[in-house]
């Protein structure tokens, strides 16, 4: 891997993180590992991974799968789901939009759920997507 350019290592790293919280996922498919608990749970696998790559994994849904399981990621489907269609039914495309943007961009990082600044974007998107019109 060494001799790849960095681009190529980073994508295959990334590759290598989403295939293990599809491990950790088969480990607890109901529960999950626990909220926030990917990177514990990675420090403890015997994976020859550099320190610096004990990141969560790079995809949002493959993330919640590991961490809350079948139960998690469908309550979590089901509020983007029920909020798209509110958003279309105002005819909101600002909202809706944004809303693929999350969808979009959490499927190629972990951001929206691991970064703080993105948390509170996701509140503040959900609170004008719940608003009462």
């Amino acid at each position: 891997m060494r001799y790849l350019p960095s681009t190529q290592v980073s994508v295959q790293r990334r590759v290598e993180l989403n295939q293990l919280g599809w491990q950790a996922f088969q480990t607890q498919p109901v529960w999950g590992i626990g909220w926030l608990n990917f990177i514990p749970w990675l420090s403890q696998q015997n994976i020859q991974i550099l320190e610096l790559w004990l990141q969560p994994a790079h995809h949002v849904f493959i993330l919640l799968l590991a961490e809350v399981g079948l139960i998690g990621l469908g309550l979590v489907l089901i509020l983007l789901f029920k909020s798209f269609k509110r958003t279309i039914k105002q005819q909101n495309w600002f909202l809706a939009a944004g809303l693929l943007v999350v969808v979009f961009t959490g499927s190629l990082d972990h951001y929206w759920l691991t970064l703080i600044q993105n948390r509170l974007l996701l509140v503040l998107l959900f609170a004008l997507i719940w608003r009462n019109p």
